[in-house]
């Protein structure tokens, strides 16, 4: 507010909320150098990183301003801000927010800073501070209660037509309903033991194969004579599904992780596609048009106890579940992809909402690790340009993660730790596997041999 600009910027909003966790606030002096220099010192120390380096009121702040005001720091005497601490990665996945402590210090730091202005426009008639214009404050999200993590999906009753989308930083962060708009921990690199599953035809026809996060180590998991493609890996990261043609129809099958154990789920007449696992690892939920036109199904993972979810005229698709119990999933007019939108409905069937309402195709959604918001393709920029773009639980804030124009992304998928996405891309002339880092938005080519329907294997 002091300087007209945000202390941390990038091209997502991702990295933004990276930024504010580990990276020190730049000087407030470089771009207002008729500041107070005393005040430097006072912004410096209301945006510390730890609780306790931070003032411990807006009282205590306005005594420590008047003082600066009164009696400026010499330069000589000003103290650069301590280096921070190095924040080690996670040993496990991260499945949550940003730590509490962080939001609502970065929280209590922005109304810190209100007062601060506040008093210097009052106090100080050498200071002069342009009102920020909109697109220049971005909000910080407050961290949401127990309740509200605890059920933090609630659709619109209605859809709401919304805009197309703009590039990630141009539209401000949005709040959930109930809950504020998600952020996803970073870390610096995921797990040691995080691995990806893919299908690839390589070898002459589609088999399954798991490669760790380097590149390394590739091991072909399946040999079987039919097409193997879109695994999933279980929750506990023991067991993969599938979908193969391998029987002359196409079923959901299951495997070990290392290969063994295969066995089929699903028997029969109609084809049975694109499985994922609930949250538990107790159920699969699929599409098939064994009644006609693609629904959703769920059964148990061992095939058992088979329901229909879904029952609608339309084409229903790519069905990804939450640990709030809510499936996302695209659906739209079988003969018509421009048709196709996202749609979120509870677990028990009930609840169904439109999420996305345009003219393009939007479609393969996918849940960010908390539950809070939803990755998903889209053509919008282009009739033939699939990027991958991210909205808020609840439909609102649309906005564009990755796009390579030219190229074809699709297949986009959140790491367990929320820090990747890894998709698919032909930008070489073939399908292949990409990762995305979202720290800093360093893209890095997983396969070059062909690769398709990337899955994490925790």
């Amino acid at each position: 507010m002091l300087t007209g600009r945000v202390p941390f910027d990038a091209e997502t909003t991702t990295t933004i909320y990276y930024k504010q966790v580990h990276e020190r606030p730049p000087s407030v002096l470089a771009p207002c150098p008729g500041l107070p220099p005393g005040v430097e010192q006072v912004v410096n120390r209301a945006l510390a990183k730890s609780p306790a380096e931070r003032y411990g009121s807006r009282g205590e702040l306005i005594r420590a301003l008047e003082q600066t005001v009164a009696r400026p720091i010499p330069p000589s005497r000003l103290v650069s801000p301590p280096a921070q601490r190095p924040v080690a990665p996670p040993p496990s996945p991260a499945r949550h927010l940003v730590p509490l402590a962080v939001i609502v210090g970065v929280g209590e730091a922005l109304l810190l800073c209100g007062s601060l202005v506040a008093y210097l426009i009052v106090r100080s008639s050498k200071l002069s501070v342009g009102a920020p214009t909109p697109a220049l404050v971005r909000p910080v999200a407050a961290a949401p209660t127990s309740a509200e993590a605890s059920n933090a999906l609630s659709p619109p009753a209605q859809p709401v037509a919304r805009p197309t989308g703009t590039p990630l930083l141009a539209a401000t962060v949005t709040a959930l309903v109930p809950a504020p708009a998600p952020t996803i921990t970073q870390s610096p690199m995921p797990r040691a033991s995080l691995q990806i599953v893919f299908s690839s035809a390589r070898g002459g026809n589609a088999d399954l194969y798991i490669t760790n996060m380097d590149g390394s180590g590739v091991t072909q998991l399946t040999t079987s004579p039919g097409q193997d493609e879109y695994p999933a890996v279980s929750p506990d990261g023991r067991r993969i599904s599938f979908m193969s043609d391998r029987d002359g129809n196409i079923e959901i099958y299951v495997i070990n992780r290392d290969g063994t154990g295969e066995t089929r789920l699903t028997v029969d007449s109609g084809e049975d596609r694109l499985p994922n696992w609930s949250p538990n690892g107790r159920q699969i939920i699929f599409i098939s048009n064994c009644s006609g036109n693609f629904q959703l199904y769920v059964m148990d993972a061992d095939g058992q106890n088979v329901r229909r979810l879904t029952h609608n005229t339309r084409r229903d698709g790519h069905a990804s579940w939450s640990a709030n119990d809510w499936i996302v999933f695209n659906s739209g007019d079988a003969d018509d992809s421009a048709t196709w939108e996202i749609y979120v409905i509870r677990a028990d069937g009930s609840g169904e909402r439109r999420l996305t309402t345009n003219n393009v195709n939007d479609w393969s959604p996918n849940w960010s690790p908390d539950g809070r918001q939803i990755l998903y393709l889209s053509k919008r920029d282009g009739k033939d340009d699939a990027a991958i773009w991210v909205m808020n639980a609840d439909g609102s804030n649309p906005q564009l993660v990755y796009n390579n124009p030219g190229a074809y992304e699709w297949g986009a998928v959140w790491s367990p730790d929320g820090g990747y996405i890894a998709f698919n891309s032909d930008v070489d002339g073939k399908d292949n596997i990409f990762l995305l880092r979202l720290s800093d938005q360093k893209v890095t080519q997983l396969t070059t041999e062909g690769g398709t329907y990337p899955g994490w294997a925790p």
